[in-house]
């Protein structure tokens, strides 16, 4: 399976740290983003890996890894930039994932056991995790809640009151062959100023609202996404203290994937 990560955007809440690199070339314990991402993506498994850049893209060149430019990156929201890598995934499909991540391989197996055509992992527990983050967890936490069967209900936007968030989106996604094509055939159908605009959540929530269905898994082990210089802080503690190390299921994750399940 391949594996795409949008790594277009300059992230501007981290302040002066992305003055002269993209984002996710920050670096937290000695390592980029980037590369703990690779590392994550690589141990679930996989291999043909590609990026979108855009911001200092330049920064991102001498790797092992097939760079696709988005030119119009200032403009873009998340979904068109996701369309300028859409020929690495068109026929097959993969995992989408934001550049700006931390996690293990187990985020990873998540999504790969699980069989939907549309996957998103999401954290049920995010309200520990956002109450490290920030004073006030509802500032910065989006709506989202999961119909009994675990497809998405609504996800996206202001969220209230704390009953309205049933767990927090992740930024990461899986999508089979035909799940990428029905995605790519939804955001087509969109008029042109919302395709240029749109959020990868926006997205999502139109296609549940059409009748398209969004599974959703849940996380089991540590991630964090780097929004401002305070994440990235805290991301470090994480580390030091082996939040982050894997699983001992990661190995038998990998053996079941691997062998076709049981």
């Amino acid at each position: 399976m391949r594996a795409l990560i949008l790594a277009a955007g300059r992230g501007r809440r981290v302040g002066d740290l992305t003055n002269d690199t993209p984002k996710c070339l920050l670096r937290v314990a000695g390592r980029t983003l980037l590369d703990r991402q690779l590392a994550a993506l690589r141990a679930a498994g996989l291999h043909d890996i590609a990026a979108v850049r855009g911001y200092c893209g330049h920064r991102l060149e001498g790797r092992d890894l097939p760079l696709i430019h988005n030119a119009d990156w200032q403009r873009s929201g998340i979904c068109a930039s996701l369309m300028t890598g859409r020929a690495w995934l068109d026929g097959e499909g993969g995992i989408v994932a934001y550049s700006d991540l931390v996690y293990t391989c187990d985020a990873i197996f998540e999504l790969l056991r699980h069989t939907g055509d549309i996957v998103i992992l999401h954290d049920p527990s995010w309200h520990a995790l956002w109450q490290r983050r920030m004073s006030d967890p509802l500032s910065d936490a989006e709506c989202f809640q999961l119909h009994p069967d675990g497809s998405v209900a609504k996800i996206g936007g202001v969220a209230h009151c704390i009953t309205e968030i049933g767990g927090q989106y992740m930024g990461l996604l899986k999508f089979s062959a035909s799940g990428w094509t029905t995605l790519t055939t939804a955001f087509e159908a969109l008029p042109a100023s919302l395709r240029q605009a749109i959020d990868m959540t926006g997205m999502l929530q139109v296609l549940a609202s059409i009748g398209i269905r969004v599974d959703a898994t849940a996380t089991r082990g540590a991630w964090m996404e780097i929004d401002t210089a305070a994440d990235l802080a805290l991301c470090e503690q994480m580390i030091e203290a082996g939040e982050f190390d894997p699983a001992p299921r990661s190995r038998q994750s990998a053996d079941h994937i691997q062998h076709g399940g049981d």
